[in-house]
This record gives C-alpha cells, sequence and structure tokens, in this order.
C-alpha cells in the first residue's frame, strides 16, 4: 500500500541525514519490493540535514577523504570532526575551521592550519612537511609525530600554544617552534 501511494506522488522531499529505505521506494529488490521502477513518476529530492550529534557548522568524516590528480580539495566549517576510520592528508585537502581529530590526518606537503587542532586520544598525526599553525593552538592526547619521509623534513612552526598529553615525538632534523 505504502509503495502504491508513494509511486502516486508528484515529488517526495526527505530531509534526512542518511538516505532511507523511503526515499529509494522506487527500486527493485526482488521479493521485497517488486515494482516496475519505469512505471513510477515521483521525484525524490533528498536535502541535506544534522544528526543529533552534530552542530550547524560542523563537517564529519569516519572514511577516507583523498584527492586524485594535482587538485586539491577544500573543507570549510565552524567545527570539522574527524572521527576513528577517517584518513586525509592535510597536504592535500585543506582543512578550514577548528579540527578535532581521532582518525589519522597525515601533512606530508606543505601547509597551513586554518583553526586550532585537537588531537584526541586516538587520533594519530604525522608532519612530514612545512605545518604553518598561523599562531592557531594545537592540543595532543593521542599520537602527534614531526618527522622526515623521502620528499621532505617535517616542521611545525608558529604555534600559538601546544598542549600535550599524549605521545609527541620530534624526530631528528625536524622542529617544532612558537608563533
Amino acid at each position: 500500500k505504502l509503495i502504491r501511494a508513494l509511486s502516486k506522488l508528484k515529488l517526495l522531499v526527505s530531509i534526512d541525514p542518511l538516505e532511507t529505505e523511503t526515499v529509494r521506494f522506487w527500486e527493485n529488490h526482488g521479493d521485497a519490493n517488486n515494482v516496475n521502477s519505469s512505471d513510477i513518476q515521483t521525484e525524490v529530492f533528498m536535502l541535506p540535514a544534522a544528526s543529533f550529534a552534530e552542530d550547524d557548522g560542523t563537517f564529519t568524516n569516519s572514511g577516507a577523504v583523498g584527492v586524485s590528480g594535482a587538485g586539491s580539495l577544500v573543507i570549510e566549517a565552524d567545527n570539522i570532526q574527524l572521527e576513528e576510520g577517517s584518513d586525509i592528508d592535510g597536504g592535500r585537502v585543506d582543512l578550514i575551521g577548528a579540527v578535532t581529530n581521532e582518525g589519522n590526518l597525515t601533512y606530508s606537503e606543505d601547509a597551513t592550519l586554518n583553526g586550532d587542532l585537537r588531537n584526541g586520544s586516538k587520533g594519530h598525526v604525522r608532519v612530514t612537511a612545512d605545518l604553518d599553525a598561523a599562531g592557531h593552538d594545537v592540543h595532543n592526547a593521542g599520537s602527534f609525530v614531526v618527522d622526515s619521509d623521502a620528499d621532505s623534513t617535517g616542521h611545525l612552526r608558529n604555534v600559538d600554544a601546544l598542549t600535550n598529553s599524549g605521545s609527541f615525538a620530534i624526530a631528528a632534523d625536524s622542529s617544532v617552534s612558537a608563533a
């Protein structure tokens, strides 16, 4: 009955943080939802919404965010929450806003912090290039390493305040400096 009723709509608008079965009612899934998709004329629009765990202006990630080719990606939000399971190269992905990290955050190319960086107890940060903190704070409760790779030596510079309750390692030839 529900599928027939939805099929008669001209349009269906869903405001939800996640895709639901309702907005996919038109897909044929055999016995579970045996419909002829070409007979359904309903247009479905999905609008984003924040979940109860998010504040307005929050970007939350628990997966890999990468860049192919020579370009870069900009993520801008008041709060950027990198959850456990996230994997981002901050040298290729420009994070504009206050960052809270519980995943893997790498700076393998020169970059600038555009907000405070808070590395949580499950977070891992590795800097192998020049990272300009631009007068922002760096708080570490996880694992934070400033070292070298095959291409460059890591430097974290222009830090306003650095607090550490986790593991913070600075390799030979690498450096950390105040603003």
